[in-house]
């Protein structure tokens, strides 16, 4: 028995489907081009700082050789070592008093030194002097601080009868 097929018979136009494929390889071959690309510059980029790094190599060698034993070179060097062993870390002190003072304490002026021991002096006022020794123990915890202690604390009066605790307190260095 035959089958009669009333449906119409679909045809597949062969250009449609070589263009597709057409800009499908030209795409792919594009990024392929482009990824290979990379790699090249990567591997020249690669290259280019392992030269580098040898040549870094061989700068720090030829230091490293260099003789200390030459008459007066360890004299200078501990001229140079000896202020940076007592170098004050101001930037990191200021900071630290930056973020850890209260509104309620207005500092008015810090000094210090490393003679002859590490220790700043931090001058200031406040309304109560609860906030002043509350002050202190703050001071107490930060770490480079080894011991804080207030010095002295004076009442002002200040016009318009506003009374105001001047405070002193020197803090030694770690």
């Amino acid at each position: 028995m035959n089958h009669i097929n009333f449906l119409e018979k679909k045809t597949i136009d062969l250009r449609k489907i070589e263009l597709n494929y057409v800009l499908i390889l030209i795409v792919s071959g594009s990024i392929l081009f482009f990824i290979t690309l990379f790699g090249f510059i990567q591997q020249y980029r690669a290259k280019a700082l392992k030269m580098n790094l040898e040549t870094i190599r061989a700068q720090v060698s030829q230091l490293s050789n260099v003789s200390t034993s030459a008459s007066g070179a360890t004299d200078n060097s501990a001229d140079f070592s000896e202020p940076l062993l007592n170098r004050i870390e101001w930037g990191r002190i200021l900071n630290g008093l930056g973020n850890h003072t209260p509104r309620s304490i207005r500092l008015t002026s810090l000094s210090g030194g490393f003679k002859p021991e590490k220790m700043i002096k931090l001058s200031g006022e406040s309304t109560h002097l609860q906030d002043i020794r509350q002050y202190q123990k703050t001071l107490e915890t930060l770490d480079f601080f080894r011991k804080v202690m207030i010095v002295s604390s004076n009442t002002k009066t200040k016009e318009g009868d506003s009374t105001r605790l001047e405070f002193l307190i020197h803090c030694w260095l770690k």
